[in-house]
């Protein structure tokens, strides 16, 4: 298989056959010294990380960063892992002054910015998150996590407005035919503005759509516990508005 038919496994969010396809290209298909074999173990490293499954992605990241070809990409997801698990700001800096503008630093930015124990304020996630309008998946992420910040460290209703436009943003920039993690967490956060908003249908909506787009997710790729985890949590959550 090529690169882009792996890669479309990938942000259909068919993490197994992504998984398996890169094996058996980089185990027997394709030479040692293929020029894309770097970019094919990113691939299989992101995989591994969507499904939170961190000793794999490391394995992954560190096959590509030796094989070269894909040097964009796994400065990312190093940036990820020191934003998200790590909370390595040293790193993150880092990266972050060696690749200025780019979507996939700032988007771990942003993350990082939702910890408490992170000195970014709101006016600096605004510039970061509104430099960037139209987009792919990159910049989706980064509107999902800017409202993501904005809901962790509201300062008043105005702040959750403002995140559930962002989740809107986001939604649309996704699109309709993949990304269903991405669009899941993203529908279940809308829920979760719109219950503190006191906006009981749009919550009731939002919580209904959650657990559609997280079974699709789960369908895909049944043996993600996190997919898993999030499917039971968007159940409960609708059951318990119907109660």
């Amino acid at each position: 298989m090529t690169v882009a038919e792996i890669q479309e496994l990938y942000d259909l969010g068919k993490f197994p056959e992504a998984i398996a396809a890169v094996g058996v290209e980089v185990s027997g298909k394709r030479a040692s010294n293929d020029p894309e074999i770097g970019k094919l173990c990113v691939i299989c490293a992101w995989c591994y990380w969507r499904r939170q499954e961190w000793d794999g992605a490391l394995v992954w990241l560190g096959g590509a960063e030796k094989a070269g070809g894909a040097e964009l990409e796994t400065k990312r997801l190093r940036a990820y892992f020191a934003a998200y698990r790590d909370k390595n700001d040293g790193v993150l800096r880092s990266i972050a002054q060696e690749l200025p503008g780019d979507v996939g630093v700032l988007n771990a930015l942003v993350i990082r910015a939702r910890d408490e124990d992170s000195a970014f304020s709101h006016v600096e996630v605004e510039n970061i998150v509104f430099a960037f309008e139209a987009g792919d998946v990159t910049v989706a992420n980064l509107y999902h996590n800017g409202a993501r910040f904005f809901m962790a460290k509201p300062r008043d209703n105005e702040d959750l407005f403002m995140a559930v436009g962002m989740l809107d943003h986001a939604l649309r920039l996704y699109g309709t035919d993949g990304n269903w993690h991405h669009r899941a967490a993203a529908t279940h956060w809308q829920s979760v503005a719109h219950e503190r908003l006191g906006e009981t249908e749009d919550d009731r909506n939002a919580r209904s759509r959650a657990r559609q787009l997280w079974e699709k997710a789960s369908e895909l790729d049944p043996a993600n516990q996190g997919f898993q985890q999030n499917l039971e949590n968007a159940r409960k959550r609708e059951a318990e508005f119907a109660s």
